[in-house]
């Protein structure tokens, strides 16, 4: 027959003492086994603290009573009794802790006992078992019994000594740097741990901040990733204090870095659960979802020598944020680039500041834009990231967005212009409350409308003071078009947008004005437009040049050779117009991306 006994306090229920002078405002009753070695010394203090304060038994009951054992310690304890005779040994004393045991199942208990009078007064103590635990395990041995024993403190240390195997638990530091040949209650937990962080270390590889949940990650475990169903050696363990430390193993509660030789920062996903490959979870920790860009815009450079530049940038960006995507694009305006994908506007703006300062690149950003869902008539479902990817429309049945659930927090003498402008932008209010002269109002708002501008005109319109968070709350079909720019009659891919139906035309008539001033006067008539499919819906002209080719014409047929000239100048205008090529210049893409801004 196998045996285990478990201590009490800190083990199986919080600190009794501990709750008892936190209850009855004596903080002499603070000091514990952890405390005092020397277990008579404390006892005799305990008891002083008794008579001097005038302490009865049903004082102490009142105070313990609402005292709840640690969660899952009565499961704890029916689990071992299908295996184990489970006996507590404490040295609490019976008559103090007994409110509990009928809260763990009511184990076999043994306590110390103390001395009451009739009336209720504590007057001494006596022991029921021997004043040691240890001679308790040793009886039990000679019994014939297998015993194993689980404690935190310095009283229950001759206990695992005597017993066939001593198991610490939560104890403090110095007892198992002390003890070290006793086997921490880690051993047995299986492995579960959150992943916190990661990034690229040149010369370690990719490096990960977990934080451990249960049980223990040490050197040269084999480790499983949750999410991907990879499995990984350990090669570093790790502290910061706050430089790096290296560590032989980080236990429950603590939070460190790992290596795994990991090369490829995609392979490790921010949330994600690691457990030990020999003993895998059946689930992983609650909250994981792995993040997906939902802002997408192509990046180009100024300079189409710097392409290769970029490209080299932008991996070893992606080295260190594994929420970052980009892909190979051609732009018949622009020419080659990347069509790059972001969690959110702000993080756009930091990688392209990134590019920027750390890579010395001039870049040329599109309009930023989201992932519609492309519902076709055969029932497919397609995600559209680049509005000049659009199928047929006549093969679509209709298109989804996303929408978000905007809370604005703002000092109410704002509140009209903010709903004025949520509502320009296709809104939905569902809540408004006030805390002081706060306001606290939640949109339902399309996604696309607040991607770009949204938040610099929040914070210009409240001189800084309104707050601005959001949250993606699904997809919603949406009278949405394709709209399409033409310079020239040719379309401009990078300047194409989704958009709604209603905001078409007025946007449309906008960009073509802003184009007419920006780019640059030819040798040759330049119409600007506006398109949704093959209807024109704006649209503004370039004149060209005008040569006078007249002027040194004099004399007798210069009427013939004038008409001949002008003949001429005509076909070679009409044939420019047809082969010639516009330049759009940068400052052309940047002024469309500033329209909504001037509003």
């Amino acid at each position: 027959m196998r045996i285990i006994c478990l201590d009490l306090e800190g083990v199986l229920v919080p600190e009794i003492w501990i709750s008892l002078a936190e209850r009855t405002n004596i903080n002499d009753l603070l000091l514990t086994t952890r405390d005092i070695e020397d277990y008579s010394e404390l006892m005799d203090h305990r008891l002083k603290v008794f008579k001097r304060e005038g302490l009865k038994i049903s004082d102490i009951h009142d105070a313990v009573n609402n005292l709840q054992p640690f969660k899952g310690a009565k499961d704890f304890i029916d689990g071992l009794s299908k295996d184990f005779q489970v006996i507590i040994l404490s040295d609490t004393f019976y008559e103090i802790a007994s409110p509990l045991f009928d809260k763990l199942g009511n184990p076999n208990i043994f306590c110390h006992h103390l001395d009451i009078s009739d009336s209720g007064d504590i007057i001494g103590y006596k022991l029921r078992i021997d004043d040691q635990k240890t001679k308790a395990v040793k009886a039990f041995h000679k019994l014939g019994f297998k015993v194993y024993a689980a404690g935190d403190s310095y009283n229950d240390l001759g206990m695992l000594k005597a017993a066939d195997k001593g198991i610490l638990y939560c104890a403090p530091e110095v007892l198992k740097t002390q003890y070290s040949n006793f086997e921490n209650a880690n051993d047995y937990e299986a492995l579960k741990a959150l992943l916190v962080d990661s990034w690229y270390d040149t010369y370690l590889g990719v490096v990960i901040l977990v934080r451990v949940i249960d049980g223990k990650i040490k050197n040269n475990m084999k480790i499983k990733m949750m999410s991907t169903n990879q499995e990984y050696i350990v090669e570093k363990v790790g502290v910061f204090t706050p430089k790096p430390k290296d560590v032989d193993e980080l236990n429950s509660g603590e939070i460190g870095f790992i290596t795994t030789g990991i090369k490829i920062l995609s392979e490790t996903k921010v949330g994600d659960t690691i457990c030990d490959a020999s003993k895998p979870l059946s689930e992983s920790l609650p909250g994981f979802k792995p993040s997906k860009p939902v802002v997408f815009c192509g990046l180009f450079p100024v300079d189409s020598s710097e392409y290769q530049k970029l490209k080299d940038g932008l991996a070893k960006l992606k080295l260190n944020d594994s929420s970052f995507s980009f892909e190979p694009e051609s732009s018949s305006a622009l020419g080659l680039g990347f069509r790059c994908g972001f969690l959110g506007l702000l993080h756009l703006e930091i990688v392209t500041e990134r590019l920027e300062r750390e890579f010395d690149i001039n870049l040329l950003t599109t309009t930023p834009g989201v992932v519609y869902k492309i519902h076709m008539n055969n029932g497919e479902i397609k995600d559209l990231q680049n509005p000049s990817s659009l199928p047929d429309p006549t093969l679509i049945k209709f298109i989804e967005e996303p929408w978000i659930k905007a809370t604005i927090i703002t000092p109410d003498q704002y509140l009209g212009p903010i709903m004025k402008i949520c509502q320009d932008k296709r809104g939905i209010q569902t809540n408004l409350s006030y805390s002081g002269s706060r306001a606290v109002v939640n949109y339902e708002l399309p996604l696309n409308e607040i991607v770009f501008d949204f938040n610099d005109r929040l914070k210009s319109m409240t001189s800084g003071y309104a707050s601005f968070d959001y949250e993606i709350i699904g997809h919603r079909e949406g009278d949405l078009v394709k709209m399409g720019i033409l310079v020239n009659t040719e379309p401009v891919d990078a300047l194409a947008m989704m958009i709604h139906k209603d905001f078409a035309q007025k946007t449309g008539r906008e960009v073509c004005e802003k184009l007419k001033d920006l780019i640059p006067r030819h040798n040759f008539m330049i119409p600007v437009q506006a398109a949704i499919g093959g209807k024109i819906i704006a649209r503004e002209t370039i004149k060209g040049f005008k040569k006078d080719v007249l002027t040194k014409i004099h004399g007798g047929g210069a009427t013939d050779r004038k008409r001949k000239l002008l003949e001429k100048q005509k076909k070679g205008k009409a044939r420019a117009k047809q082969f010639g090529r516009v330049e759009i210049p940068q400052e052309a893409f940047i002024g469309v991306l500033k329209i909504s801004k001037e509003k």
